[in-house]
């Protein structure tokens, strides 16, 4: 009987740290091209988008996406503007693909995970090169604790399958696996202490 007791309270806290990511794909936003992601409403995701961050079908303009027909483009000109995705609390930035387009693809985009002072946290940091025939690239983050992530880079590159969790960290199934294996312990010692 203790040691079913124990085992609710494993299995409980094994299923809350199973939380999935969240991966925006862009797809079945709108039918428009073009269409600034910032004035989405509500905020797509639960994010603030930058006010450069176009939306974009790939039938219509050539560029790659991962998966389905639509992306997003930096649509801020020649200047290597730096744009931003940013949450109202903290996040795991896992991750995003990121491309040049078939023309004036820009040759590197810095990558930086920022928190809530707008100061990059130590390690989060990333280039990426590009080039106009460049496919499109899984750049892996895995930033914990960021509340927004800041492109800076020229003009005319793809973002899909942006993924984040929100609400910091998930542990990791060797943390799971320690707390259980000390729940475990503990009920032992208690059911020898009764007998």
């Amino acid at each position: 009987m203790a040691l079913r007791n124990f085992l609710a309270p494993i299995a409980a806290f094994a299923l809350s740290a199973t939380a999935q990511a969240t991966v925006l794909t862009f797809d079945g936003l709108t039918s428009e091209a073009a269409v600034l992601l910032n004035s989405v409403s509500p905020a797509y995701g639960g994010l603030s988008w930058g006010n450069t961050w176009a939306l974009f079908d790939t039938s219509a303009y050539g560029a790659p996406v991962n998966s389905g027909n639509y992306g997003i483009v930096n649509n801020t000109g020649t200047s290597p503007e730096a744009i931003t995705i940013a949450s109202s609390s903290t996040m795991t930035f896992n991750g995003v693909y990121i491309g040049g387009w078939p023309f004036n693809a820009p040759a590197s985009i810095l990558i930086e995970g920022l928190d809530a002072l707008d100061n990059v946290i130590a390690g989060n940091s990333i280039s990426v090169s590009l080039s106009n025939s460049s496919p499109l690239q899984y750049v892996n983050a895995d930033w914990a604790g960021v509340t927004s992530v800041r492109f800076t880079g020229g003009q005319y590159y793809t973002l899909d399958d942006f993924t984040f969790n929100e609400g910091g960290t998930v542990p990791e199934p060797t943390t799971i696996a320690l707390v259980a294996l000390a729940l475990l312990g503990g009920a032992a010692a208690s059911r020898r202490k009764r007998t």
